[in-house]
């Protein structure tokens, strides 16, 4: 019982290690990536859910909003489409999302033909709008992936206090027994040496009472 009320505690403990206290930056900074054999500029961000995870939201959340359909494996892509939400000119829409070491590193590049990339240099004002939406994104998805954790981490705590609060009863229940029971062995053991006494006592008796039948019966015999 000691052992499962121990492990319970460990695992009390465990789960609250994943709950950040940190506020997390999911404002997507400058960057760039190495596409079609060139650096290209792009937006990037870190965060905390895992690739599988942030790609399937991403996608969702494009075809939900802006029905862009994304396609690919290394790098999800549409192209020739129109995102009215960043200009009103067909682009060549990108997105790459890999596992780094806290999480996914999520970096999203645009195009308007073979060489004219979004930037803040020439098209500063698409480029912004591209930032607005991921920030849009990540804002929903990210919030609502630490909200998610916390409400299953609560639900799973409470869970463990309540077996927590099972097994101290077990345990208090437990060790009035064994009290009792050693304060009933005491007085077990008190018996058992009052007993031997006893018998010790009624031994001495039975000889003296077969000494003194012996007596008699030798007596009767004399005067038959």
């Amino acid at each position: 019982m000691k052992k499962l009320y121990s492990i319970a505690l460990v695992a009390f403990c465990t789960l609250l290690l994943p709950i950040s206290i940190n506020a997390q930056n999911i404002s997507p900074e400058d960057g760039t990536i190495k596409f079609d054999d060139e650096s290209r500029p792009c937006l990037v961000v870190h965060v905390d859910p895992e690739p599988i995870m942030l790609k399937k939201a991403w996608k969702k959340y494009l075809k939900d909003k802006f029905e862009l359909k994304l396609s690919g494996r290394d790098i999800l892509s549409a192209e020739r489409v129109t995102i009215s939400a960043i200009s009103m000119n067909a682009m060549d829409f990108y997105t790459q999302i890999i596992e780094d070491l806290n999480g996914s590193e999520m970096t999203v590049f645009a195009r308007h033909g073979y060489d004219i990339y979004v930037d803040k240099e020439n098209n500063l004002e698409e480029y912004n709008k591209l930032r607005s939406m991921m920030e849009d994104f990540l804002t929903r998805y990210v919030t609502s992936y630490h909200q998610d954790i916390i409400d299953d981490t609560e639900k799973k705590i409470l869970k463990l206090t309540k077996y927590q609060e099972k097994l101290q009863k077990q345990i208090d229940k437990d060790a009035s027994k064994a009290s009792k029971l050693k304060e009933k062995a005491a007085e077990l053991e008190e018996d058992v040496k009052e007993n031997t006494a006893t018998i010790e006592e009624t031994k001495e008796k039975i000889k003296e009472r077969d000494e003194k039948l012996k007596r008699h019966q030798k007596k009767l015999k004399e005067v038959q």
